[in-house]
């Protein structure tokens, strides 16, 4: 266990070191920001991030051979290597508490608007926004996964 620690902070401080320095700001914020998005293409990132320049920020970013899987060439659906995901997380989670929530709550936003229900509620989950989550279980399809949902709930909220 020691050692998956130290080789962790040591894969930290490489990505730290030889990685994120060398990005502007603008391409940290944009990684750092989209790391809590399991999946994201242009239509999401325009409405996630909309001052951003989405072919040029992903172009940038995909010229550095940084961590990151186009899961579809034809609809430009992008994701990051759980490693980067990883660190970006870390970074995330220094965010106060306040831009955190937002971030989530657009996210899971713009998830429902694409019918992704499933990613809409894996952020309502991590804020803990309990009257939302039960409203989209209601207006969901039945199905057995929902089941899985509400037990995830906290009896006092349903």
């Amino acid at each position: 266990m020691q050692t998956l620690k130290f080789s962790s902070r040591m894969l930290e401080d490489y990505i730290s070191r030889e990685i994120f320095m060398y990005l502007s700001k603008e391409e940290q914020k944009f990684l750092i920001e989209t790391s809590i998005l399991t999946y994201f293409n242009e239509a999401i990132c325009k409405k996630y991030q909309p001052n951003i320049q989405f072919h040029n920020m992903m172009e940038s970013i995909l010229k550095k051979n940084l961590f990151v899987i186009n899961l579809d060439e034809n609809e430009e659906i992008y994701h990051y290597h759980a490693i980067l995901t990883e660190y970006l997380l870390g970074i995330f989670d220094e965010f106060d508490d306040k831009k955190k929530r937002y971030l989530h709550n657009l996210a899971s936003d713009i998830y429902y608007e694409l019918n992704d229900y499933e990613e809409c509620l894996n952020h309502l989950f991590i804020i803990n926004d309990y009257e939302k989550i039960m409203k989209l279980l209601l207006e969901m399809p039945s199905t057995s996964l929902i089941f899985s949902y509400i037990l995830r709930v906290p009896m006092e909220e349903i």
